[in-house]
């Protein structure tokens, strides 16, 4: 087994070290990996080889951060789209539904949505793109 040794010194004065040994020696590393050897491998393969994209692509970490951003974006917009859509699909009904109607006194009678309803469901207009035995 062909194995290396190197030693590294932490200065503890200096914030960026003590926060490296800090790291080095905290719960979730001693948990989640099998030594401190396989974590600092794993450090020093996984920051070179970020690295190395950079290096090649040098606008990486924009992009990177403006897709993170559009996808904040996004998911903004989703959850207050399913917040108002039962409020939206039902505005959207009433306007389809009931044109031509008052519908802001909230007096409608029965008669008046029968006669609304019944003006929608006439027979629509031919259309040839619907026309489905022409294929």
């Amino acid at each position: 087994m062909a194995t290396r040794n190197h030693n590294f010194r932490f200065n503890l004065d200096r914030d960026e070290e003590r926060r490296a040994w800090e790291i080095l020696h905290s719960d979730c590393v001693e948990n989640d990996f099998k030594s401190h050897n396989r974590f600092v491998v794993k450090a020093i393969n996984d920051y070179y080889e970020r690295h190395l994209q950079e290096k090649a692509d040098p606008y990486l970490s924009s992009r990177e951060k403006e897709e993170a951003f559009i996808e904040r974006i996004i998911e903004a917009v989703n959850s207050r789209l399913f917040i108002y859509l039962p409020q939206l699909v039902g505005q959207y009904i009433l306007m389809s539904g009931l044109s031509g109607i008052n519908v802001g006194t909230s007096q409608v009678s029965a008669n008046t949505i029968q006669e609304s309803v019944s003006v929608k469901s006439d027979v629509p207009e031919e259309n040839e793109l619907l026309d489905f035995d022409a294929f």
